[in-house]
């Protein structure tokens, strides 16, 4: 063989090499790209099985917020004397630890009290009233029903009266 066409071999190979080195590099960033792609789906889908697991009880928190207004109806309408609270420790007792158990689920009260600016984000209006006692209009005269979150999610809104 002469040397030209063992240059050309050489050529023929030196090409043929670049074309599989550059196959190579094609190959081994569209396995990058999957990989990358597969780990952020698996982030975003486990953050999603955490936020479904975090909110999988709403509906059954939300009934026993109902259970928790029954027991402050209960609470504030008995004025009883000294006796009768002691008769009603157990009762109180059985609704803190109910209070205790949900919020430990995640659970929290709305902070509001009376005075407050009404936030149509939070409270939800009752009854418009006027009140000459409250120097502005759009205040929280009363607190009819305690709002919730849950795990930072308004999952009902504080029922309120406001003053006109």
């Amino acid at each position: 063989m002469s040397d030209k066409d063992e240059n050309k071999k050489e050529e023929t190979k030196e090409i043929e090499l670049e074309k599989l080195v550059e196959e190579r590099n094609d190959y081994l960033a569209g396995w990058q790209r999957s990989r990358a792609d597969f780990l952020n789906y698996k982030k975003e889908e486990t953050e999603r099985l955490a936020r479904t697991i975090q909110f999988a009880n709403e509906d059954m928190i939300k009934d026993l917020i109902f259970v928790m207004d029954s027991f402050s109806l209960v609470e504030n309408g008995l004025n009883l004397s000294t006796e009768g609270k002691d008769q009603l420790k157990p009762f109180l007792m059985v609704k803190a630890q109910l209070e205790n158990t949900l919020k430990t689920r995640g659970l929290e009260k709305v902070k509001i009290s009376v005075g407050d600016e009404f936030s149509p984000e939070v409270h939800e209006a009752i009854e418009m009233i006027d009140d000459s006692r409250a120097s502005d209009s759009h205040k929280v005269i009363e607190v009819i029903a305690d709002g919730y979150y849950l795990n930072g999610k308004l999952i009902r809104p504080a029922k309120v009266r406001v003053s006109k």
